[in-house]
């Protein structure tokens, strides 16, 4: 689950970089390119996110994110990037530990 999780964060960054599309529901969490992403603390603390095609985060109420800055540690691994030049004020940190080790993130996130 961490590298799909450290992949998906990844990838999500890079992709995310540019505008979002036209808003809509938030997508089912069974589509095989969807995942969820929850935020354990931050100003969306307790809010599950939907990460979709590593191009589109959605929150439950399906108010579409783009994703702003995102900082991804896994191990002695750390990616730092920005997107664009106005951040966000919505912010999400979370992490997940397994035998593989310990993942967190913490993204900045803005209404599209």
């Amino acid at each position: 689950m961490i590298i799909r999780v450290v992949t998906g964060a990844v990838v999500t960054a890079a992709a995310l970089g540019m505008m979002g599309g036209v808003a809509a529901a938030a997508p089912d969490v069974d589509s095989k390119k969807a995942f969820p992403v929850f935020c354990e603390t931050g100003t969306l603390a307790g809010e599950t996110l939907t990460v979709v095609s590593n191009k589109v985060v959605f929150m439950d109420d399906g108010t579409e994110l783009r994703l702003t800055a995102l900082r991804v540690e896994f191990g002695d691994k750390v990616k730092d990037k920005q997107f664009g030049k106005v951040q966000g004020t919505l912010t999400c940190r979370g992490g997940e530990t397994s035998p593989e080790g310990t993942f967190t993130f913490f993204a900045t996130l803005m209404e599209v």
